[in-house]
């Protein structure tokens, strides 16, 4: 499970009516820290620990959102923007522990995607976030051989994308990282050995085609007709 939303503040995008590219203006005399923490704490109900991650520019026309959204969230959510390393988290049940913020200038780090250098800064980004997917972990219910259900693992908590209109930079992050879980879930079933699941991983992170090519075309088949489907 991964989820897209957007920035949770009051905003706006002004002048969308006469510009092809609004820019986004946080909206005053409205509580965000209260509508932020409504919909985190919601979040965190459900999914469990929770994993921020924005994508918008840190400068220009987004940079003064970026910055609202990464302040916001640093007073609602106290060390949430520390380290990395899930382990320091501590009790999840305790407050602001179970929301992390993580920001990632999309445009700045990849440039183009198609490029190989976007391809492989947004791999390398991915890469840091590791512990994160290791902490969550993944849903795992074997076939059962008798009528007792049997569920070996669950996932214990998500990332929540965004950038300003949750579509192309959102869609891009989210395709990689769910590329990242599809070979988890392969290696979990037996599907892929350990060493295949290495050797692609290291290969995403360097640009490289992964040992199992013919999976990843696949996989990129089978999301771009989930797309067709929502739209």
């Amino acid at each position: 499970v991964i989820v897209r939303g957007s920035i949770p503040l009051y905003w706006q995008e002004g002048g969308a009516i006469v510009t092809l590219k609004p820019q986004p203006e946080v909206l005053r005399g409205h509580n965000h820290i209260a509508a932020m923490t409504r919909h985190l704490d919601a979040m965190t109900q459900r999914y469990g620990d929770t994993v921020a991650i924005n994508l918008v520019d840190e400068s220009g026309v987004e940079g003064p959102i970026c910055e609202a959204f990464r302040s916001t969230i640093a007073c609602a959510y106290r060390g949430c923007l520390g380290s990395l390393v899930p382990d320091e988290w501590g009790d999840s049940d305790t407050p602001g522990l179970s929301v992390r913020y993580i920001g990632f200038d999309f445009h700045s780090e990849c440039g183009s995607m198609a490029s190989k250098k976007g391809s492989v800064s947004l791999s390398r980004f991915l890469s840091t976030l590791e512990p994160h997917m290791e902490r969550h972990g993944l849903f795992f219910q074997p076939a059962p051989a008798h009528a007792e259900e049997v569920v070996n693992s669950t996932q214990k908590g998500v990332f929540r994308v965004n950038c300003i209109d949750c579509l192309d930079r959102t869609n891009v992050f989210e395709s990689a990282a769910s590329l990242h879980a599809f070979l988890q879930q392969l290696a979990t079933l037996g599907l892929i050995g350990e060493d295949e699941l290495a050797a692609s991983v290291f290969s995403l992170r360097n640009g490289y085609r992964i040992p199992c090519h013919r999976i990843e075309r696949e996989f990129k088949h089978m999301w771009a007709n989930m797309g067709d489907r929502v739209s």
